[in-house]
């Protein structure tokens, strides 16, 4: 089911690559994703490693959650969920809240840096 009214605000993460597959398991499908990209090559908060990620593999069968080898852009093409690339991590910043207060959607759910959270505005605000 297509969820007209509920997109998504990730990064690149196991995070949000556990949360979309979760929606996906359970046939829901938001209707626009607004992938986040890095600004720069560090691990922002809330991320691992690869290498992290690879002994996890190896010490416990995290598969009944979601599949870790698959990524975030692949399950976008293959459920064919409509996207965009912003070119900033900045849940403040100008950029997302242009495309976000652009998009019909009511809702979005953020799976973005973690411990970071969005201010308050003045002004017109999802």
């Amino acid at each position: 089911m297509k969820l007209t009214d509920i997109g998504m605000l990730i990064v690149s993460s196991p995070r949000s690559n556990a949360y979309l597959q979760a929606l996906i398991r359970k046939k829901l499908y938001p209707s626009h994703i607004i992938f986040m990209e890095k600004e720069h090559n560090r691990l922002s908060p809330g991320q691992i490693s690869p290498k992290i990620i690879s002994d996890l593999k190896k010490e416990s069968d995290i598969s009944s959650f979601f599949d870790v080898d698959v990524s975030i852009t692949d399950l976008i093409n293959e459920h064919n969920i409509s996207y965009e690339i912003c070119p900033s991590q900045d849940i403040n910043g100008s950029e997302i809240l242009n495309i976000v207060q652009n998009r019909p959607e009511k809702y979005f759910i953020y799976s973005g840096i973690g411990g970071v959270r969005r201010r308050k505005s003045k002004g017109n605000d999802r």
